[in-house]
């Protein structure tokens, strides 16, 4: 009977314990989603089914969606008209669907119908988050082509602007390495994910730039740097542009522009690191200034060394010199933490000098 009072009383210990931690008993101690989790609780984004379940596997609807939206507003006030017949004052989500709607996040079905219920796929999820930063006047500006996923076809057209930016930030990845599902649904763990890495990066956008984009000299030796080499070869007509990482202690997306004159280079390769995995991408047509785009969706990247390898030809007519620059774009470089890092351009440029 003893053994029996203390498996009962660890249980509970062990459930208290759990819960303490912000984490709900029926999220285990190494699940992906772990941190998501506790940090959309603890930050008031979502709250669990019950107080000691969170359902990590069910998946989430439309008014759930607005709902954690209209608390990241910060609940404004909103008037209820009825305007939707599955939508009543009532109801949880009913006020935070009425300002979604108001504020242009999100629309109705048609004939009075919201669809509060349904399950929201995976580009309504994105073109809603889409249309919320971009109510409060952050920048959407960034894109990345889907043409890396197989089913990029089955995007809508309305959803399409929406996911190019929300993979192009990190907030949305793809269901495999060539998959987007685009129609496919989203679990209360992965929007726990999405909604911490949204909530994050909002945050981090109001912090004042801290440092000047490509400063030329480290604060110290252990600061994470990039570095621009290069190799001509005239009798091939060739040049060889290396970027490499220096004191990188781990990044999950990094962002970098190269400009060069193209009356006088054409880049005709691109090539990344293996360490990088399939993760990178350099958009084509190459054209000045060419894109390189490095996003993890799992998790930071620690490697120094080569990061990308660029094979210029060099045209007819060049007698003179010329020059090959890089610069990175600070607001896409950061870890998995969605913490900005400031890499120190040691090298932002080569000469490229026939005469020499």
């Amino acid at each position: 009977m003893k053994k029996i009072y203390v498996c009962i009383f660890c249980f509970m210990m062990l459930s208290t314990l759990c819960l303490a931690d912000g984490v709900f008993s029926d999220i285990s101690t190494d699940a992906w989603y772990k941190d998501s989790v506790k940090y959309a609780k603890e930050n008031g984004l979502m709250n669990g089914v019950s107080k000691t379940e969170f359902a990590p596997e069910i998946n989430i609807t439309r008014s759930m969606a607005v709902t954690v939206l209209y608390r990241m507003a910060k609940s404004p006030e909103c008037a209820f008209e009825k305007t939707f017949a599955d939508v009543s004052k009532e109801d949880y989500y009913g006020i935070a669907v009425l300002w979604a709607v108001r504020e242009k996040i999100a629309t109705g079905y048609g004939n009075m119908v919201f669809g509060s219920n349904d399950e929201i796929t995976r580009e309504q999820f994105a073109t809603m988050i889409y249309r919320y930063v971009k109510s409060t006047g952050k920048d959407v500006s960034s894109k990345m082509a889907l043409t890396k996923f197989e089913d990029a076809s089955k995007v809508s057209a309305y959803a399409t602007d929406a996911l190019e930016w929300a993979c192009e930030v990190g907030l949305i990845n793809g269901m495999t390495e060539t998959t987007l599902a685009p129609q496919g649904k989203t679990t209360r763990a992965q929007a726990a994910t999405v909604f911490m890495r949204l909530d994050k990066l909002l945050k981090e956008s109001q912090k004042p730039d801290p440092k000047p984009v490509n400063p030329t000299t480290p604060d110290s030796d252990n600061n994470p740097a990039i570095t621009l080499k290069a190799i001509s070869d005239f009798e091939k007509k060739e040049v060889k542009a290396v970027i490499s990482l220096e004191n990188n202690k781990g990044i999950a997306s990094l962002k970098a522009f190269i400009e060069y004159d193209t009356n006088v280079l054409t880049l005709k390769e691109v090539s990344f690191n293996k360490a990088f995995g399939e993760y990178v991408s350099a958009p084509q047509p190459y054209s000045s200034p060419q894109v390189l785009n490095f996003i993890s969706p799992l998790e930071d990247v620690i490697h120094n060394g080569e990061f990308a390898t660029l094979i210029f030809t060099i045209n007819e007519d060049f007698d003179t010199k010329t020059e090959i620059k890089v610069v990175y774009d600070k607001d896409n470089t950061f870890n998995s933490n969605f913490e900005f890092i400031d890499f120190m351009v040691l090298n932002d440029k080569v000469i490229i000098n026939k005469n020499i």
